[in-house]
């Protein structure tokens, strides 16, 4: 009996824990939806760095109006990083290669210096 006690309170604790994540997640995602157009005008309103507000990011910003996919900002620098080299950039959310960017016809973002993948941008032309 006593460690059928102990069970239950440890399982208690973990659904606790998880469907408090799942409710602070969801109250911090928007579900703005964003055109092309809209989206441009973010990446030309995110000109200056990101280096004092860094710890904000990542953050969801809406879905996109052609796939309903979570849009985030990230703030982003690499190599060389004075703060006003940091800069936003807009990827999708849980977009980690490029086979996965292709499918959804999205940009490559590749990190200048060193090669790495940055993420899945998308293709607002």
């Amino acid at each position: 009996m006593k460690y059928l006690s102990i069970g239950i309170l440890t399982l208690a604790i973990i659904g606790t824990i998880l469907i408090n994540g799942c409710v602070k997640k969801s109250q911090n995602q928007k579900e703005e939806i964003l055109t092309n157009e809209d989206i441009s005008d973010k990446i030309k309103n995110n000109q200056g760095s990101c280096y004092d507000k860094r710890d904000d990011y990542p953050k969801i910003i809406g879905k996109h109006s052609l796939n309903l996919l979570n849009l985030q900002e990230i703030c982003f620098c690499s190599d060389y990083c004075p703060p006003e080299m940091w800069k936003v950039v807009i990827t999708y959310e849980n977009i980690s290669s490029k086979e996965k960017c292709a499918e959804i016809g999205g940009l490559d973002l590749f990190d200048a210096a060193w090669g790495g993948y940055i993420g899945c941008a998308p293709n607002v032309k």
